[in-house]
């Protein structure tokens, strides 16, 4: 199966299932299939990518990383009204885990 179609299948799959229509237990075990796949190929590309830009990561955010999480920490606890602790966070990105690092440990 082309990316294509994998990406049209999924998309298809998921649609239906967030609409509440009936899908099968073959379909969502495909759907998991295509998101670990997805998954992969995105980590993969980034991998082979970041070695262009290994000098501009490091473990330090720069100021604007500083100033985006400063932000939203602020939008976070209006919006939810809750201390920043009770605020829990899932880092889908594929990353050095830098700024969900640092977004843990704000205070």
């Amino acid at each position: 199966m082309l990316i294509l179609d994998k990406i049209n299948t999924f998309n298809d799959i998921q649609s239906r299932l967030l609409n509440g229509e009936n899908v099968q237990d073959q379909e969502i075990k495909l759907l998991n299939k295509l998101a670990v796949e997805f998954m992969d190929i995105t980590k993969n590309t980034y991998d082979n990518m970041a070695v262009n830009y290994a000098d501009l990561r490091t473990m330090e955010l720069k100021d604007i990383d500083v100033e985006f999480w400063t932000d939203l920490f602020i939008c976070i606890n209006k919006v939810l009204d809750r201390e920043l602790m009770d605020i829990k966070m899932l880092d889908c990105g594929t990353g050095n885990g830098r700024d969900i690092k640092y977004a843990s440990e704000k205070e």
